[in-house]
């Protein structure tokens, strides 16, 4: 028998990940034993060790505490952590990694599907200005003038910055929409099977920023990726572009796109931020050309519990013996945002 622990307080985001359909899953698990916390809050790391010291496994995310490589020293018998998210390092120390036999995985590759589908929906909105008319219809607007201008998404040409999973499962989502998608990602090869795709094309950074209707970003956020798209970048926006980012807000110098915003020559739809919570005073607050969404790109609650199914299926599987396409590398851990 396998224990494993669930590290998530009792409350309304534990019940979001572990739904009754949830929960019916694991009872039916043979071979694997779940404890869930019930302190009422969240465990501190210093009552950790006490708390997991006879757990072969342990589920977490979501403002749990960070476990450092100390305790693991004194957690001998713990071999698998899941991550209930995006993000690893926020939770997870990186010597974890210097024991072979210990595994981490995470759900990513579900709420990459989210995101992705949250860009689409981002890209159609900022489009077709529904956040605008919305806006205006509740002031007063009567109607819409006669003549007025808004686009779809048919035939458009596509700047990806980044790849990633998310990446991936957009160029899938756009393939109804018949558009021309250009990727600057340079840590893919030639060979990469996006490239399969007759209407991906590489291109350099300036070319993609420049040549694109849409600019979607999808990179992670690391020294290297800070304001590469600052205020020389931003400049070779052509008019009309729409700026789409559900990456992260330290990516894009935000001054600079603030003033590129008050030009009144491209749109925005941001779902991340340099500072979150957004500033009260941020002076995007105060565009008509900007749609403000407040981290919500994924996953949408009722795809939380499909990313929880993934993570205890994937132990289970993991302590029969067998290989899971979700564990994270080290490499991994050190770039994913």
């Amino acid at each position: 028998m396998k224990n494993i622990y669930i590290a998530l307080p009792e409350g309304y985001v534990r019940k979001t990940f572990f739904t009754p359909m949830v929960l019916e899953q694991m009872e039916a698990m043979d071979g694997m034993n779940f404890t869930f916390n019930d302190t009422g809050d969240f465990i501190k790391e210093k009552d950790l060790k006490e708390v997991l010291k006879c757990q072969d496994g342990c589920i977490l995310g979501w403002g749990c505490s960070y476990m450092s490589a100390d305790l693991f020293n004194d957690l001998p018998r713990l071999r698998v952590l899941g991550v209930l998210g995006g993000s690893v390092q926020p939770y997870i120390d990186e010597d974890f990694f210097n024991s072979p036999d210990r595994i981490i995985i995470n759900s990513a590759n579900i709420m990459a599907k989210s995101v992705a589908e949250a860009t689409l929906a981002y890209m159609m909105c900022g489009l077709r200005d529904l956040s605008l008319y919305d806006k205006k219809m509740k002031e007063g607007m009567l109607w819409k003038q006669t003549e007025y201008y808004n686009e779809g998404l048919f035939h458009k040409t596509i700047g990806l910055v980044g790849l990633g999973q998310v990446g991936r499962y957009l160029v899938e989502f756009l393939k109804p929409f018949d558009v021309e998608i250009l990727l600057y990602d340079p840590y893919i090869s030639d060979e990469d099977n996006i490239f399969l795709h007759k209407n991906v094309k590489r291109r350099d950074l300036n070319t993609t920023l420049s040549q694109a209707n849409i600019v979607s970003v999808h990179a992670a956020y690391t020294d290297e990726t800070r304001y590469m798209l600052n205020r020389d970048k931003l400049s070779l926006l052509k008019p009309g572009t729409l700026l789409v980012n559900t990456a992260r807000g330290g990516i894009i110098d935000e001054e600079a796109l603030i003033e590129v915003l008050n030009q009144g020559h491209i749109k925005a739809v941001l779902d991340v931020y340099e500072k979150e919570p957004l500033p009260l005073e941020s002076k995007l607050r105060q565009l008509d050309n900007v749609v403000l969404i407040p981290h919500m790109a994924g996953p949408t609650i009722d795809m939380r519990q499909y990313m929880t199914l993934s993570i205890i299926e994937d132990m289970k599987e993991i302590f029969e013996g067998r290989e899971v396409t979700n564990q994270i590398t080290l490499e991994q851990y050190r770039i994913m945002t």
